[in-house]
C-alpha cells in the first residue's frame, strides 16, 4: 500500500479536504492523517487507521493498494467514455440588437443597432418549435430587450407555454415597463456603480436607475439580481452596489471583467479586489454545454453556440430552416464544442483543478486565441480561487453537521 502522489489539500481549522485530481475524488480527513500524508509516512498512517478509515481513503484515491486498478479509475477514462448528446435545455434569445447604451466592454458590441427582424408571429413559431424539442429555459436578451414595444406580448407567448423565463436588461426602461416583471421568473439588471464619474456604461444615469430600482415592489425584488462587472479601472464600486442590493431585497452577483480580445487584458481586475464565489464545483467534470445543451438565437433567427459567440464564422444554422435541428446535429461547429474536453485544452492537462473547472469558458478562449481548445490562462486564477472557496464552504458545512 502507498500514498497517492496525485493529491492536493484544502485546509481549514480542524479538518482538511483531500482531493485526488487524477481520480476526481475528494474526502475529508483530520489533522493527524493530513500530517502523515504530507510526510509520506505510510507506516504510522497505517497504524493509526481503523479498517473503515482505510477503506474510505482507498475508495477516494488517498491510498493505493493496486496500481493497475488505480490507473483504470482515472477520470480521464470516464470522460473518454462519456457520450455527449444534443439535448437543448436553454436558449438565449436576442429579441433585438438595438441598444440605448454603449458599454465600453460589451461582448456583443459588434452586433448592435440593427433593425428588428423577428415579428410576434416569428417568435410564437419559434416558441412552439423550442417547446416541442424539450427546451425549458428562455432568456430574453439583446441589445436591450425592453426596447421592444411588444415585450409584454413576447413574454406572454413564452409564459403561456410554461417556459422558465429570464430577462437580461440594463434596467433603463423598467420604470415604464415594470409590468414585465409579472411575466418573468427572474431578471438580471446590470449596474456596476452608483458613482456617475466611474460609470463605464455610456448613456446610463446610474442614480436614476437606483431610483427606478427602489420603486420596484417588494414582492418583485426577490426575482431580480443586480450584477456588477468589476474592471481594473474600478475595483471598489461593486461593494456599494452589493450593500444596496442586500439591504433592499435584491439578489447580487459580481462578474470579473472578461476580455473580448488581447488588447483588453489590462482591464482584468486584481484577484485580491474581487468577490470570489462559492461556486458549485461538484465532482462532475464541469463542462460548457454550448451548441448541445444551450444555444443563442440572434435577432434574425440565426443560431450560434452561445450569446457571447455571435460571430459570422460561428453561425450554425437558422431556426426557421426546416431541418435546423439536423443542421445543428451535423455541424462541424457543434462537433468542435461537443468534442472539447479539458484533457485536450492547451495547458490544462497539468492543472490540478482541471476536472473542477472543465477548462473554463470557451468564449473567452475563442476571443483571445480564436480557438476553443486553447487555455484562457488570464482567467485561471479566478477559477482556482472560486474552487478553493467552494471546498472551504463544504468544510464549514461539514463542521456544522
Amino acid at each position: 500500500m502507498e500514498i497517492s502522489r496525485e493529491l492536493t489539500f484544502i485546509e481549514s481549522t480542524n479538518k482538511i479536504l483531500s482531493y485526488n485530481y487524477k481520480l476526481n475524488k475528494a474526502c475529508v480527513i483530520n489533522n493527524s492523517v493530513y500530517n502523515f500524508l504530507k510526510n509520506n509516512d505510510i507506516i504510522n498512517l497505517n497504524k493509526s487507521l481503523t479498517d473503515e478509515e482505510k477503506q474510505l481513503l482507498l475508495k477516494n484515491g488517498v491510498l493505493i493498494d493496486d496500481k493497475l486498478e488505480y490507473d483504470k479509475l482515472a477520470y480521464s477514462n470516464k470522460l473518454a467514455k462519456r457520450k455527449k448528446v444534443i439535448k437543448l435545455t436553454s436558449v438565449y434569445l436576442h429579441i433585438t440588437q438595438r441598444c440605448n447604451l454603449s458599454c465600453s466592454y460589451c461582448y456583443n458590441h459588434q452586433n448592435l443597432n440593427q433593425p428588428d427582424k423577428l415579428s410576434l408571429n416569428d417568435i410564437l413559431s419559434m416558441a412552439n418549435t423550442l417547446k416541442n424539442i424539450g427546451v425549458e429555459n428562455i432568456i430574453l436578451t439583446g441589445g436591450e430587450a425592453l426596447l421592444r414595444k411588444d415585450i409584454l406580448e413576447i413574454c406572454k407567448i413564452f409564459k403561456d407555454l410554461n417556459f422558465n423565463l429570464g430577462l437580461l436588461t440594463n434596467g433603463t426602461l423598467l420604470s415604464e415597463k415594470q409590468s414585465v416583471l409579472d411575466l418573468i421568473d427572474k431578471a438580471i439588471i446590470s449596474i456596476d456603480t452608483f458613482d456617475q464619474t466611474k460609470n463605464m456604461r455610456t448613456g446610463l444615469n446610474v442614480l436614476k436607475l437606483k431610483e427606478t430600482l427602489l420603486k420596484i415592489s417588494n414582492a418583485q425584488r426577490s426575482k431580480i439580481t443586480l450584477r456588477s462587472v468589476i474592471t481594473r479601472n474600478d475595483e471598489e464600486s461593486w461593494k456599494e452596489v452589493k450593500d444596496f442590493a442586500i439591504s433592499n431585497g435584491f439578489n447580487f452577483i459580481s462578474s470579473v471583467f472578461v476580455p473580448n480580445n488581447s488588447s483588453e487584458l489590462d482591464l482584468i481586475p486584481n484577484i485580491d479586489n474581487v468577490e470570489t464565489c462559492e461556486t458549485d464545483c461538484s465532482l462532475n467534470g464541469s463542462v460548457c454545454g454550448a451548441c448541445y445543451n444551450e444555444i443563442a438565437i440572434d435577432f434574425n433567427g440565426d443560431i450560434y453556440p452561445c450569446q457571447a459567440l455571435i460571430k459570422p464564422e460561428l453561425k450554425v444554422t437558422n431556426i426557421f430552416n426546416h431541418d435546423w435541428l439536423k443542421d445543428l446535429e451535423n455541424s462541424k461547429i457543434t462537433s468542435t464544442f461537443m468534442n472539447r474536453s479539458v484533457d485536450n485544452i492547451e495547458n490544462c492537462p497539468s492543472c490540478e483543478y482541471k476536472y473542477l473547472c472543465g477548462g473554463g469558458c470557451p468564449a473567452i478562449s475563442y476571443n483571445l486565441h480564436h480557438s476553443v481548445i486553447k487555455c484562457a490562462s488570464p482567467m485561471c486564477i479566478f477559477s482556482k480561487t472560486n474552487i478553493e472557496n467552494y471546498w472551504k464552504s463544504v468544510l464549514k458545512k461539514y463542521f456544522k453537521e
